[in-house]
Order: structure tokens, then C-alpha cells, then sequence
């Protein structure tokens, strides 16, 4: 198991110089070289992507499920895992993480399912012009 924070600490390590460059940027922007400026704000805006997929590589180095990890992300973690699953070695989808969650929705059919009683609502409970109970044209 990868120590906590070991992607992020390898990223500080690699490119912590373009992190500070944010005030070379501005000095830049300040002296009309707007092409030097937009390169190197560029650059941030990878490192940031990149240092955003460090922690995420963190966060799923502790354990944490899909559904934490999109929380974490303010995103639902189907989306999470759609955008990040190729920074795990191997993962389960969050449907497979906790199937009492999982819902599967068929191209506005209404879909036989059992239902926890602790989760979400019965298709049966739907109001009738709901999407999922009107077959698509």
C-alpha cells in the first residue's frame, strides 16, 4: 500500500516551480509579454490538473470508494470513476461498490428492480408523465 500523500509529495517535488511561477506570470502580464504570460498560465493550469489527479490517486491509495472520492470531488461517483478510474491499478465501479445504491435506468423504460426500502423511490410511486414510465419516441 502506497503511503498517504506519497503522489502528491512527488508531485510538489516536480513541479513546484511551476505552482510559483504565478507571480512571474503576473510580472509578465504586467510587462505587456502576453505570450510569455499565457504559456507559463498554461503551465499552471496542467500542473493543477495534474496535482488534482495526485490527490485523487491519494484518496483511492486509502481506501476510499468511488462514492467517497465523489464527494470529495463534488461529483457524482459515477462520473468520478468515468474521469479518474485509469489513475487506480484495479477498481471496482460504484455500482459494484455498493449495489444497494446503484439504480439502473434503460433509456426512459421503466425497470423492474427490488428496491431497498432504505433508498431512493419505488418506480410504481412516480407520477405517471415521469420520464422513466413514458417509453421514448
Amino acid at each position: 500500500m502506497t503511503r498517504p500523500g506519497a503522489y502528491t509529495d512527488v508531485f510538489r517535488e516536480q513541479h513546484a516551480a511551476t505552482l510559483t511561477g504565478v507571480a512571474a506570470t503576473a510580472a509578465a502580464a504586467r510587462a505587456g509579454d502576453l505570450h510569455h504570460a499565457t504559456t507559463a498560465a498554461q503551465r499552471v493550469v496542467a500542473a493543477g490538473r495534474h496535482l488534482l489527479h495526485s490527490v485523487v490517486r491519494d484518496a483511492l491509495g486509502t481506501d476510499l470508494d468511488w462514492w467517497q472520492v465523489g464527494e470529495l470531488l463534488d461529483m457524482h461517483p459515477q462520473a468520478a470513476f468515468d474521469t479518474y478510474a485509469t489513475l487506480a491499478d484495479s477498481t471496482r465501479t460504484p455500482a459494484q461498490q455498493r449495489p444497494q445504491l446503484a439504480v439502473v435506468c434503460t433509456a426512459g423504460l421503466a425497470a423492474e428492480h427490488d428496491m431497498n426500502t432504505e433508498h431512493g423511490i419505488d418506480l410504481d410511486d412516480l407520477d405517471p408523465q415521469h420520464s422513466l414510465t413514458i417509453d421514448p419516441p
